[in-house]
C-alpha cells in the first residue's frame, strides 16, 4: 500500500467539497420588484400617486408670504429649507375649492422648469407599490379639472390610485401663468 501525502491546501479543498455536498440548502429568496412605485396622496375624496422619482421631499405646511397680483391658488412664497419657492394649493388649482389645512396636510415638493414648487395636498400616505396587473380605469369625475392630469390608475385593496401627471401640470400654460389678468 502506497502512502500518498496530500498537500494541506488540497486537503482543505477536499474538506470544503465534502461539506458542500452535505450542506442543507437555504430557501431561495424571492425578490419582489414592483412594476411602478409612487407617493400616495389625497385631494378631497380622490387618491393619487406621483411617481416616486418626481417628489423631492414631503414637508409640513409652511406659512407663505402672499404675493400681490397672483391667482388665488398660489398661496405665496415660503422659505423651505433655505430655498424660496411658491406654495400651490393643488386642490384649488384643479377645482377652485381651497384646501382646509389640517394636521394631515402636507407639502409635496417637486421640480419644475426654473426650480422647485411645493404642492399643498390634503394628506400624504407614503410610498405605494403597484404591479402591472393592478392597472385600471381612472376614477375621477368628468369635466372636474382633476381628470386632465390623470390618464391611468392602479387599483389596490379596494382603492383606486389615479396616477397624477406632474409633467402635464408643470407644462400647462394655466399653471405657468399665475398672474391675475
Amino acid at each position: 500500500m502506497k502512502n500518498k501525502s496530500a498537500k494541506p491546501f488540497e486537503l482543505l479543498l477536499d474538506y470544503e467539497q465534502k461539506s458542500l455536498e452535505h450542506a442543507v440548502k437555504l430557501p431561495q429568496q424571492q425578490t419582489h420588484s414592483s412594476a411602478w412605485s409612487g407617493i400616495g396622496f389625497r385631494l378631497g375624496d380622490h387618491h393619487y400617486v406621483l411617481p416616486v422619482d418626481r417628489v423631492v421631499e414631503v414637508l409640513m405646511p409652511a406659512e407663505a408670504l402672499p404675493v400681490p397680483g397672483i391667482k388665488p391658488w398660489v398661496l405665496g412664497l415660503a422659505n423651505l429649507r433655505g430655498t424660496l419657492m411658491p406654495i400651490i394649493d393643488l386642490k384649488r388649482y384643479l377645482s377652485t375649492v381651497p384646501t382646509q389645512v389640517t394636521g394631515r396636510s402636507r407639502l409635496m415638493v417637486i421640480e419644475q422648469p426654473g426650480g422647485q414648487v411645493a404642492l399643498l395636498v390634503d394628506e400624504v400616505f407614503g410610498q405605494r407599490h403597484f404591479e402591472n396587473e393592478d392597472r385600471c380605469e381612472i376614477d375621477l369625475p368628468v369635466d372636474s379639472g382633476f381628470e386632465r392630469y390623470s390618464s391611468t390608475a392602479f387599483g389596490q385593496k379596494g382603492r383606486i390610485w389615479n396616477v397624477f401627471d406632474v409633467d402635464q401640470l408643470v407644462t400647462d400654460t394655466d399653471f405657468q401663468n399665475a398672474a391675475v389678468a
